[in-house]
């Protein structure tokens, strides 16, 4: 369940001001709070002199500079072409949107896709960065143990929204109403997009059916 995540709310950046979470290390935040942005965009600035700036994008060059060394990885799910990168001197991820201290990202169909999202996480899972700097949020700390934990509240979800069909065919509102407790209105839509991904998952791997392709104004059951 949610409540399993141990998420960190915890950031003390002023917008438009330039801090040093550690050596090497730069980021600057972006005043557009808001539902998905939590405190604003966070860019950060690798390096001294000449520096890399990784800004949330799509960026598949690697570069490499005086110290420091950047790794891109890809992380689809969140986005199709979502992008991570490893700074490889310091052992430390941008995380971009992928992971985030704060919540869980959404995973809207058609661009996102639950099942790269997924192994996007797996992916994450095998390597050894101890901790992540994000698009959003505070860094992610004990970043393994995070990402595990990322994995078994999506996997929670999942059973969340089998075990709801079992009584029954029904549809993505309903299952929202169900599944999401004091869910702030504003996220009602998103909540509803992160559904369908998971129903899009499942009806590609045989355990769920609707008529047609999967969509938000589908109704969906359990085959057999």
């Amino acid at each position: 369940m949610a409540e399993d995540i141990p998420y960190d709310k915890n950031l003390d950046l002023i917008p438009g001001r330039v801090d040093e979470p550690m050596p090497g290390v730069r980021r600057i935040l972006c005043n557009n709070p808001g539902p998905f942005t939590f405190k604003g965009t966070v860019s950060y600035i690798v390096g001294r002199g000449r520096v890399a700036i990784i800004d949330p994008g799509p960026d598949g060059e690697v570069v490499q500079g005086e110290g420091w060394t950047i790794e891109a990885v890809t992380t689809p799910g969140h986005t199709a072409n979502h992008m991570a990168f490893a700074y490889k001197e310091a052992n430390v991820l941008f995380s971009g949107d992928h992971v985030m201290a704060w919540s869980t990202p959404v995973v809207a169909p058609p661009d996102g896709s639950m099942g790269d999202y997924m192994a996007s996480l797996q992916k994450l899972a095998k390597r050894g960065e101890p901790v992540y700097f994000p698009g959003h949020g505070p860094s992610v700390r004990n970043a393994q143990r995070f990402v595990a934990a990322y994995i078994l509240h999506r996997k929670a979800r999942e059973a969340s929204i089998v075990n709801r069909l079992s009584s029954g065919e029904t549809d993505i509102a309903t299952l929202v109403a169900a599944i999401y407790s004091n869910l702030d209105p504003r996220l009602t839509k998103a909540a509803g997009m992160s559904v369908l991904a998971h129903l899009e998952e499942l009806v590609a791997r045989g355990v769920v059916q609707t008529n047609g392709p999967a969509s938000i104004a589908g109704r969906y059951r359990l085959v057999g």
